[in-house]
């Protein structure tokens, strides 16, 4: 078995216990980091690469979706509540 999947392995299981600690004590910060954490070891167990490649892959993505719009959060008017026209 290749190193790099094991140590993706390993750092997939510590970002569910890290997701899971910050779910328990309310820690938006430590459910990111957790999920980043899982994020990034899927792809060494994946793909079998190492965790710096793994870290630029990271921000590649993070960098295309701070380049995309942010969604609308309000519908139109008159999507909001179609009872109304009635």
């Amino acid at each position: 078995m290749n190193r790099d999947i094991i140590e993706g392995n390993w750092t997939h299981f510590k970002g569910v216990v890290r997701e899971t600690w910050g779910k328990l004590r309310n820690d938006w910060r430590d459910v990111s980091a957790g999920k980043q954490e899982q994020l990034m070891g899927g792809l060494q167990e994946t793909f079998g690469i190492l965790r710096d490649q793994a870290d630029e892959q990271q921000k590649n993505v993070d960098r295309v979706a701070d380049s995309m719009p942010e969604p609308t959060k309000a519908l139109p008017p008159e999507r909001a509540d179609p009872a109304a026209k009635a």
